[in-house]
């Protein structure tokens, strides 16, 4: 009797308690050593997170999920 509500009832509290433990965020940006950049206007857009300013300078989108092309 006590296997089975073991069974029934532990095992399915253990996986619940596991999948809700707090999940660490994202890195901060010093962590990659990131810069802020200026302004200028989009001349291409490579991929869904990449794109090439007018003035040749090529940006790269941190900390999104965009699907490639």
């Amino acid at each position: 009797m006590h296997r089975r509500n073991f069974l029934f009832g532990g095992v399915p509290l253990s996986f619940a308690l596991l999948a809700a433990r707090p999940v660490r965020s994202a890195p901060l940006s010093h962590e990659y050593n990131l810069m802020t950049a200026g302004s200028g206007k989009v001349a291409t857009i490579i991929d869904g997170d990449t794109l090439t300013l007018e003035d040749g300078q090529v940006i790269r989108l941190v900390g999104i999920q965009a699907p490639k092309l």
